[in-house]
């Protein structure tokens, strides 16, 4: 193959992970857990062609390695079905995969090797790879996540090392080997860790008046709102007073744009609050277990307790993953968000008060 042709199939292989870089800067500047990406993106883009040039042999280039196709085109098919979907993490991944197969196919597995390390730094770069770090190692914060992948960018920056000053030859179905069990190895690790969080269906009829022993009050829906959540979700803002503290209420509809929805923390993280706590908190309303994802969050000196669950006719659960899994467009989805004062986040007591004044409440506001 020409040089002039592998040149331009390789710039093709590029574009669908550059069709999401506008999507990827605006995450770096609005997102406080994503503000850091860009650098693994800049050290791919000095790294890559410092590291193809200095390792390259140009007797292994002189054939086309079709093997890599079975990666290649599942790649693609995963490409367009993310982009329906909207679903912008994944398509990136895809997009990144659509690029490392493109130059092996026209380079051959053995160069695929040598440069694979800085396309791992692409993956790095990844939105929201942060949240979901910190997530399933259960760090309210952000640090784990930081720590985490600057240490794997320096594990991949000392594998480019190896690579550029010692020769090893790799055969191609070693390479696709690893990535299939690393593959099966994530994806039932992952079965496992959401397949136990689905409770009893918890819908929730919300007015205005008087709601057994509560006073409900509407609140306004802005128009940040509904940017936020999507001009195609139903929301709904609510604040119930009892004989204790008062208790806010998001309720969402959910519409077709489901990367309009995305995990509470997140989101209050993306708004300044800082997370003390995270977890999937199991309790039973009128005997049915039911999963909600539990939260303590400060903002402004002022300390709250958030109980956060997704639902269906079917069933509930607290799991963010678990509901994103288990979505479809033709199941209606409710998304619920409480919020009650926490008066000493320190005091084990206190915590036990404010989980049974929300527990009260929903008991009231829960459908038949």
């Amino acid at each position: 193959m020409p040089r002039y042709l592998r040149f331009i199939l390789l710039f093709i292989g590029f574009v669908p992970y550059g069709a999401k870089l506008p999507y990827m800067f605006l995450a770096w500047r609005d997102s406080p857990q994503d503000r850091f990406d860009w650098i693994f993106v800049a050290l791919f883009t000095v790294l890559f062609p410092l590291v193809w040039l200095l390792t390259r042999k140009r007797q292994e280039v002189a054939t086309v390695d079709y093997t890599v196709l079975i990666v290649l085109i599942p790649s693609l098919i995963g490409y367009a079905i993310t982009m329906y979907a909207a679903i912008n993490a994944l398509q990136i991944i895809c997009g990144i995969s659509i690029a490392f197969s493109v130059f092996w196919l026209i380079y051959g597995g053995q160069n695929a090797y040598r440069v694979l390390p800085s396309f791992g730094l692409l993956f790095l770069g990844v939105t929201s790879t942060t949240y979901w770090i910190n997530y399933y190692v259960g760090d309210p914060g952000m640090m784990s996540g930081y720590i985490i992948k600057f240490a794997t960018a320096l594990i991949l920056l000392a594998w480019l090392t190896l690579n550029i000053l010692w020769e090893r030859k790799v055969q191609t179905r070693s390479l696709l080997y690893s990535g299939a069990v690393c593959l099966t190895l994530l994806y039932i690790w992952q079965s496992e860790e959401s397949s136990s969080e689905q409770g009893a269906p918890v819908v929730l009829e919300l007015s205005a008046g008087k709601s057994g022993t509560y006073l409900g009050q509407s609140q306004e829906v802005t128009e940040s709102d509904i940017r936020f959540f999507g001009e195609d979700s139903e929301i709904e803002k609510y604040y119930y007073i009892g004989d204790s503290d008062g208790i806010y209420i998001l309720a969402l509809t959910c519409g077709s744009k489901i990367n309009s929805i995305h995990p509470a923390s997140h989101c209050l993280r993306t708004s300044g609050w800082t997370i003390h706590s995270e977890e999937i908190f199991k309790t039973t309303l009128d005997e049915d277990t039911v999963y909600i994802s539990e939260i303590v969050a400060e903002s402004q000196n002022m300390t709250y307790l958030f109980w956060v669950w997704y639902t269906n006719p079917e069933f509930s659960t607290g799991s963010f993953v678990h509901f994103r899994k288990e979505w479809k467009r033709n199941v209606t989805w409710n998304t619920y968000q409480l919020m009650i004062p926490l008066n000493d986040k320190e005091d084990p007591q206190a915590l036990i008060k404010a989980r049974k004044e929300i527990q009260s409440l929903i008991k009231t506001l829960a459908a038949d």
